[in-house]
């Protein structure tokens, strides 16, 4: 597991969709890289996250607020919705 795919990981404790969007978990520091309201969070989250921290530990509620908007966004937004969506499940 890469450093970025561990962050990511932990980053995606703040959400209950974590375990719904582990398939594309590995998109998700790009994604952020490439949103102005993301990439302060993935930077700050990158540069000050050491194993002991957990993210609802190091970020604001307003900060989780947006960053589980993004994950359940991301569930919404997958194949595996779409794929459960149509067979009704």
């Amino acid at each position: 597991m890469s450093g970025h795919d561990s962050l990511t990981k932990r980053l995606c404790q703040v959400s209950p969709y974590a375990g719904r969007i582990e398939p594309i978990i590995d998109l998700m520091p790009e994604i952020m890289e490439r949103n102005d309201q993301l990439r302060p969070l993935w930077t700050a989250w990158r540069q000050n996250a050491t194993p002991d921290l957990a993210p609802r530990q190091y970020f604001s509620r307003r900060e989780i607020k947006v960053l589980c908007d993004f994950m359940e966004y991301l569930y919404f937004a997958s194949d595996a919705f779409a794929r459960s969506a149509r067979s009704g499940r």
